[in-house]
């Protein structure tokens, strides 16, 4: 590639420096490359400990050519030498698998900037990660953890713990339980930890080789990797300490870095180094209980408090502050060291430093500037909870398989729209392609479909339609083709039902003419007996979407034209107010929409042929919008059947925040290389013969668990069922939890398929994948099922008490003017808006002021997780 600026080259030194410190001297290691650009190709070697001078010349001559370089990162079986010894081969067809690995040697945390698919990080992206790692190394330091190796991958940076482990499943499941958890605590807007990284096998960069990803541009330029701290390896990462970091324990940690924004440490652009050089005291600086501290050579406030008694703190979110042992000091805080050094906050020029102090401050202190608008007000009581409110959770994107979370990722890049919505268009699409090919099995009774119901609750404009057609386009292209290779048989259809016509037509009139004659007409009703037992059958053309169809029709199109259909559309609204759902057929039709999700047969007999219905070997996806007081509607139409039929218990819910007002323009990745191949795979799947008997019904072949899935299966359904008892944390959405487990393993066998293909079945992986994802929809059931059945001055509340929270945190403010908020909020109707406000306030969480003519909405700062 030719560029005006250096590209930088492999170093053969820092590869043997890397393979020294990762591998025992006598370790087999495997040299894995991926070309870059033209055709995909893998070349590997494995190179004993004798010649990692061979490997590292192979590394650097395969770099040089723009492939992306890695090696196994554990001890792998010897014997695999044999396989291509001290050498490369091209178009390898095989490398190592996670059970050649002897052992666990090491642990990978992978700290990676969010950016585009395909692109290399830009400085700033590598900061945010470099400063994400740093705090989840001083936390891990804190709490006893070895000192990992660190490197510089080129695009992020990774943290190398020591391990000593067998490579077994319990230590691969605590891996991977440490990972989720560190996850949890440690993810951030802008870098996200690799979750996918527990296998025994990964490959891992090697280091002293160059990041190749995208091209070499100035703002994203490829960066040499390379170790930059390698402390002796004295201890490992002990069980206990691993176990400590799984889920169920890190939920119950008192501070999360979760909410760590590299970025924006503190409001404004407060330099804490800069601080510590104009307060002029000498400091030693280490990690306590998960904050860098700063300890003072004495007290700012007196002198005679001598060394390590007074420390300034900065916690994980960036907060900061002060403390002096000594009782004489015990009431001074940041603020009070902030304006000894700098001078009272208002007589400084510049931001606040840090938002704990900028909400006390600003609470006594009256401005008409943006910043500080908000009129002083009294101190804060704790605000009482809001006993309806289920707090959302952050979509388990990760959890997703790579292709799809790629493309969903590059298409919310794109779109803007919020991701639970990207992700179920997404999932829409894939169940529509898959459901004729195949059902799957829990065990030898329990089978059926994998098509799913999606519904997303949110309003007009959140980009639905858009997103939709992003990922349903290779299923419109694939009807179009259908559509026009059935051209002649249609009208050879057309013709011979032409004919039909006319000769049945003539044998009738015969009929009636021999019968006015007194004739015999035995040998012509013997003639149309026949003639009907050869009537032409229309051919069965696919067409996959029914974006308008009603219930009713939607039947007649399943039993009559093609036998799979997705009911996919931003407008709900035209199937859950269709005139089918009216008081008179709205337990007929639903009735008939739960047959088609069990994949069960729906008869109806309507006392004429044309409106009689038998619907059996059908398959339906629904991937749904809906506005939320549509759905309200709905249910209040319904008279209570939209949840006591078990209707709305089959979907998988999504009640996304909106995206509106942050949807700023950002250019698509040059040929969405990611949603290209997500394409593709639709398209392999849509292409596969459809599996129709002779009566045009669908036969799909029955996809099983295997053991290991089945297992996991169980404890999952297990788990959910001991909830559902009364008092249980799914007791109120019992309905939907009830076919969670159903819909887990419904999307477990899509997972399979999408990432495997037909013939396997479905694994472990894909089973865990799923669960995390069902049970995300079945916590989306609760916030939303536990609102809609509120009073509605209870759910509006709950909503602005949702929205306020959030734009305060974005805006960095503690309060918003009630206009705004009348605009741009969830609640557009003043009344309810003030009915909300005022339950909101007998509550202690927001306050209502004047501020001139207008009036300022102030949130209780302890929501925000800041003392008042």
């Amino acid at each position: 590639m030719n560029a005006p600026y250096p590209i930088p080259q492999p170093d053969p030194a820092t590869i043997l420096s890397a393979l020294a410190a990762l591998f025992q001297p006598d370790d087999v290691v495997e040299l894995r490359s991926f070309a870059k650009g033209g055709r995909k190709r893998t070349d590997a070697g494995y190179f004993d400990g004798e010649h990692r001078q061979a490997l590292a010349e192979h590394a650097v001559r395969l770099n040089k050519t723009g492939g992306a370089v890695y090696v196994t990162l554990n001890p792998i079986d010897p014997q695999l030498l044999s396989r291509y010894a001290n050498r490369v081969e091209h178009g390898a067809q095989a490398t190592t698998t996670d059970a050649q690995v002897t052992r666990r040697r090491w642990l990978l945390l992978d700290f990676d900037p969010a950016r585009p698919t395909d692109t290399s990080a830009t400085d700033a992206q590598l900061e945010h990660a470099k400063a994400a790692a740093r705090v989840c190394w001083q936390a891990l330091r804190a709490e006893g953890w070895p000192d990992p190796l660190v490197a510089a991958s080129g695009n992020g940076t990774h943290l190398l713990y020591a391990l000593d482990l067998p490579n077994d499943t319990e230590s691969r499941d605590l891996v991977k339980g440490a990972l989720a958890g560190l996850a949890a605590c440690f993810d951030t807007d802008q870098v996200k930890l690799d979750q996918s990284v527990f296998n025994a096998g990964r490959i891992i960069k090697l280091y002293g080789t160059v990041a190749t990803k995208g091209d070499h541009t100035p703002l994203a330029p490829w960066r040499l990797s390379q170790l930059v701290a390698t402390p002796e390896r004295r201890a490992t990462v002990t069980v206990d300490q691993l176990r400590a970091w799984m889920p169920a324990t890190t939920a119950k940690r008192p501070v999360q870095a979760a909410s760590y924004q590299p970025g924006n440490r503190q409001v404004g652009a407060f330099d804490l180094g800069d601080f510590l050089s104009r307060l002029g005291i000498a400091s030693e600086q280490d990690t306590h209980e998960g904050s860098e501290r700063f300890k003072l050579a004495h007290c700012p406030f007196n002198p005679e408090h001598g060394k390590g008694e007074a420390a300034i703190f900065r916690k994980a979110s960036g907060a900061l502050g002060f403390k002096c042992q000594h009782n004489s000091c015990s009431g001074k805080e940041w603020v009070d060291l902030r304006a000894l050094v700098d001078g009272p906050r208002e007589q400084r020029q510049g931001p606040a430093v840090d938002f704990s102090v900028v909400l006390k401050q600003e609470q006594g202190t009256a401005s008409n500037n943006a910043t500080d608008g908000a009129p002083a007000s009294p101190s804060w009581p704790d605000p009482q909870p809001l006993a309806a409110k289920v707090e959302p959770e952050p979509y388990p994107l990760d959890a997703l398989p790579l292709p799809i979370r790629a493309a969903v990722e590059e298409v919310v890049g794109f779109v803007k729209a919020p991701v639970p919505m990207v992700v179920s268009s997404a999932l829409a699409a894939l169940s529509l392609a898959a459901q004729a090919h195949m059902d799957v099995s829990r065990d030898a009774i329990l089978s059926g479909p994998t098509g799913l119901f999606i519904l997303t609750i949110a309003d007009s404009g959140e980009r639905k339609s858009q997103s939709d057609k992003m990922f349903t386009a290779p299923i419109f292209a694939y009807q179009d083709a259908q559509a026009e290779i059935a051209k002649p048989v249609i009208k050879d259809y057309l013709a011979a039902f032409s004919a039909w016509e006319a000769e049945r037509e003539g044998i009738l009139s015969s009929i009636r003419a021999a019968a006015k004659a007194g004739k015999p007409v035995d040998k012509l009703r013997a003639d149309l007996t026949e003639l009907e037992r050869d009537k032409p059958e229309p051919p069965r053309v696919p067409k996959l979407i029914r974006e308008d169809a009603t219930p009713e029709g939607l039947a007649k199109k399943l039993q009559k034209e093609w036998p799979s259909a997705g009911v996919v559309s931003n407008e709900a609204g035209i199937v859950f107010g269709a005139h089918g759902m009216n008081r008179e057929s709205v337990m007929r039709n639903l009735a008939l929409l739960n047959k088609l999700w069990d994949g069960g047969r729906y008869q109806s007999d309507r006392g004429d042929e044309e409106r009689s219905r038998d619907v059996r070997g059908a398959r339906l996806t629904m991937g749904l919008m809906i506005q939320e007081p549509t759905l309200r509607a709905f249910f209040d139409a319904s008279k209570g059947l939209a949840r006591g039929t078990g209707f709305l218990a089959r979907f998988l819910p999504a009640w996304p925040g909106s995206t509106m007002g942050t949807r700023f323009y950002t250019p698509p990745v040059p040929g969405n290389p990611a949603l290209a191949e997500f394409h593709r795979r639709i398209t392999a799947l849509l292409n596969l013969p459809v599996p129709i008997d002779d009566d045009g019904l669908l036969s799909p072949p029955v996809l099983p668990m295997n053991p290991e899935a089945k297992e996991a299966w169980i404890e999952f359904h297990d788990a959910i069922e001991k909830e559902l008892a009364s008092g249980g944390e799914y007791y109120e959405v019992k309905d939907v939890a009830s076919k969670t487990a159903d819909n887990a393993v419904r999307l477990a066998a899509l997972f399979q398929l999408f990432e495997h293909g037909m013939g396997s079945a479905v694994g472990l992986e894909a089973f865990e994948s799923a669960s995390l994802i069902a049970a995300w929809h079945l916590h989306e059931a609760r916030r939303f099922f536990g609102e809609i059945a509120l009073p509605a001055e209870l759910a509006d509340a709950s909503r602005l008490d949702t929205w306020l929270i959030e734009f305060c945190q974005r805006e960095r403010t503690h309060f918003a003017k009630k206009n705004h908020v009348r605009q741009h909020g969830p609640i557009r109707d003043g009344v309810r808006l003030d009915a909300a406000i005022r339950e909101l306030a007998e509550l202690d969480r927001l306050r209502l002021r004047p501020d001139g003519r207008k009036k300022i909405i102030q949130v209780n700062p302890a929501l925000m997780g800041v003392s008042p």
